[in-house]
């Protein structure tokens, strides 16, 4: 940790150094009164890069839970969290008991390859991975295929490479499968340090693209048909105007005549 740069010596950045201040007064706050913010934990420019993706129907997955879990389910439709330590899992229970919250499987487990399995999870059923905490590297490895074509996955903490073991190339690895990568380094919460956090949005799959694409075609040609019967109307009420013009016309003649 340090104060303006991550731990790969990545400089934090001018237009985030107010962050700096709001994290030391939260810091003050927690070491003389004992509160936490109600936040989560992990770069603010993360939070608010989340915070403009989540929808009200999002399904989340979760790996190390916190109040990250609570800001989650109050933005998205549900949320799965796994925790390894019993304290601060029966302190997020109790929080969720009491303020009737319903959209949160929060679930108590240490052990690393459990905490890992994603095999009772649907591939590209969820719309984000979040991860920070347990065997990262290997959630990472088995929960990127769960994600949608479009969705995203968090990694906090990227900047600390040994929590993600085989996995610190898994972008460069796996760069055809990603759409977007955005770097969050700013100030957490709290905590007077700088830290990073990767934020990846998965490429679109073949089929999905292609679904796509289909879609677009069949609108633009019923776009065009809609433009074509529309033409043809006109037309059509174009003659018929010339047709009464010219009934009309005869009349008037007539009627000078006599």
């Amino acid at each position: 940790m340090a104060r303006f740069h991550t731990s790969t010596g990545v400089f934090v950045g001018w237009r985030h150094l107010p962050n700096g201040v709001r994290a030391i007064g939260q810091a003050v706050i927690r070491k003389v009164f004992g509160r936490l913010p109600r936040e989560p934990w992990i770069p603010f420019r993360a939070r608010n890069e989340l915070a403009s993706i989540l929808t009200r129907d999002a399904v989340v997955w979760e790996v190390g839970a916190g109040y990250s879990t609570l800001w989650l389910a109050a933005h998205v439709g549900q949320v799965v969290s796994i925790e390894a330590s019993k304290e601060w899992h029966d302190r997020l229970a109790a929080i969720i008991r009491q303020e009737g919250i319903a959209n949160v499987d929060l679930r108590h487990e240490w052990q690393a390859d459990r905490m890992a399995d994603f095999s009772g999870v649907e591939d590209g059923s969820l719309d984000l991975l979040f991860i920070d905490g347990g065997p990262r590297g290997l959630c990472l490895a088995n929960g990127f295929r769960k994600v949608k074509s479009g969705g995203h996955v968090y990694l906090d903490n990227w900047d600390s490479r040994h929590f993600w073991d085989a996995e610190t190339d898994f972008p460069e690895r796996r760069a055809t499968e990603i759409r977007r990568r955005l770097s969050c380094v700013d100030y957490v919460p709290a905590q007077f340090g700088v830290y990073e956090g990767l934020l990846l949005q998965k490429a679109r799959s073949a089929r999905s693209v292609r679904r796509i694409a289909i879609r677009v075609r069949r609108d633009r040609s019923e776009r065009g048909q809609f433009a074509r019967k529309g033409e043809v109307a006109r037309q059509h009420a174009g003659k018929v105007e010339l047709t009464h013009a010219g009934e009309g016309g005869g009349g008037e003649g007539a009627s000078r005549l006599g």
